[in-house]
């Protein structure tokens, strides 16, 4: 039977890579969500309309190669568009809250079923700015909440979300091993 102290350490050293994994695959999905909006994809044709710049209608063509070959200028304008876009268009707190809760979550159950306690949980919140910073990882539009709501994506939506799913993740852990 592992010690307490052994246990915590073998769940944090598993907990870095989860949250990682899991940090990549919420922004993914949710990023790709945003990439499937029709508005989204049609504000993307206007502006290379309105430019005179053709798309390029091959389906094998890499589009990262045709991206770089446009002009700087056509560039810089199209990243501050899809800014602006962004910026109006996406609750960007709603979605940091919610990749936040999907990852602590997890993260959390997982620690305090492994390691059978919850006390330490907060832990991995300090550990998540260590090797990934939720708040500044992804997408640089995370720059624009205010204080106030990376506040409560910080206390509610990682501290507060380790612990709760930390303490039922160390209920169910602490059962099954007095099952045996």
């Amino acid at each position: 039977m592992l010690g307490l102290n052994l246990r915590i350490f073998i769940s944090f050293l598993i907990c870095i890579p989860l949250m990682f994994i899991l940090v990549h695959i919420a922004w993914g999905v949710t990023l790709g969500i945003i990439a499937s909006d029709k508005a989204f994809n049609e504000e993307i044709l206007s502006f290379f309309k309105d430019r005179g710049v053709v798309l390029p209608e091959d389906q094998e063509v890499n589009y990262g190669d045709w991206y770089n070959s446009l002009p700087a200028e056509v560039k810089k304008d199209f990243e501050n568009t899809i800014r602006q876009y962004q910026l109006q268009k996406i609750n960007w707190f709603i979605i940091e809250f919610m990749v936040s809760v999907f990852t602590f979550a997890v993260t959390g159950f997982f620690y305090g079923y492994v390691s059978r306690t919850f006390i330490s949980a907060g832990i991995i919140v300090i550990l998540s700015f260590i090797t990934v910073n939720p708040l500044k990882s992804f997408s640089g539009l995370m720059k624009d909440l205010s204080y106030i709501q990376k506040l409560i994506i910080i206390t509610i939506a990682q501290f507060g979300i380790s612990y709760l799913f930390g303490y039922i993740g160390s209920l169910l852990g602490n059962k099954r091993s007095e099952k045996g």
